[in-house]
């Protein structure tokens, strides 16, 4: 159903939940236990958070990104790490 929903211009809260409800379900399907589908679905939620500290127009702008924006993209899983 998170599938169905049209992609707003700001997509990362949308994009946490929908990792979220996959991976949960994906986990559920390969008969995880709850505890571990809870975490999962935590971690998710949280997994793309770096990406806040990508400019907006670097994310929303279906443009050629600056070796700046490029860089800060690259790096956005280290700035999720940082901010957990």
């Amino acid at each position: 159903m998170v599938l169905l929903c049209p992609r707003r211009e700001d997509y990362l809260p949308d994009h946490g939940y929908t990792v979220a409800v996959l991976a949960m379900t994906t986990a559920s399907q390969l008969r995880c236990p709850t505890d571990n589908i809870f975490e999962i679905g935590l971690a998710g939620l949280v997994f793309d958070r770096g990406m806040l500290l990508v400019p907006k127009r670097g994310r929303t702008v279906a443009a050629e990104l600056t070796e700046s924006n490029r860089a800060r993209v690259q790096r956005h899983p280290i700035f999720a790490l940082s901010m957990l």
